[in-house]
């Protein structure tokens, strides 16, 4: 097998897994219990800030067009490669803009500081907190930023032109 295909192949298993890992366990919950909150309380997802449905809205696209270019890019065809280009670059700016935001949190809202500080002392009081890892997030970012870079490399180009060559010469394309 040529090692660029397995390459690339790589490519689409990674880029699917990542977007099913990310879409199958957390966003179908996620929307579901919106959908509840909103059932029961009128209005009550109007509380929520606008940018926080519009993210959430354009990732769960973004994971769905990965979905597509995992496809595509398995089948080694060159819109999978077009498609893959553009959603891993899409993805990896979000998931950078995430990574500022929560850089940026502390100073932003000093004031959260605190109320941080006193979330940790009724730890000890036996009152629980709920900690998130972010760390899955910033892996994935860089794993599409990786991808990204791998699909600009020119064997793996080269591959995808020769595919939509012999495909245009054909006549299938």
């Amino acid at each position: 097998m040529n090692k660029t295909k397995l390459l690339i192949w790589v490519i689409a298993l990674v880029t699917g897994g990542t977007a099913l890992y990310v879409l199958l366990p957390t966003h179908w919950k996620h929307w579901w219990h919106m959908l509840q909150l909103w059932v029961r309380e009128e209005g009550a997802v109007n509380n929520f800030p606008f940018w926080v449905l519009t993210a959430g809205i354009i990732l769960d696209l973004l994971l769905i067009l990965k979905l597509v270019a995992a496809y595509g890019l398995f089948r080694l065809q060159a819109w999978g490669r077009a498609l893959a280009l553009y959603v891993l670059s899409a993805e990896f700016l979000f998931r950078l803009a995430g990574f500022i935001n929560v850089l940026t949190y502390d100073w932003r809202y000093p004031e959260m500081i605190r109320r941080h500080n006193e979330m940790k002392s009724m730890t000890l009081l036996g009152e629980g907190t709920i900690t998130v890892s972010l760390i899955p997030s910033y892996i994935i970012g860089l794993l599409s930023l990786i991808s990204v870079i791998i699909l600009m490399i020119r064997p793996i180009k080269e591959r995808f032109r020769t595919i939509a060559g012999e495909a245009y010469k054909s006549g299938s394309a």
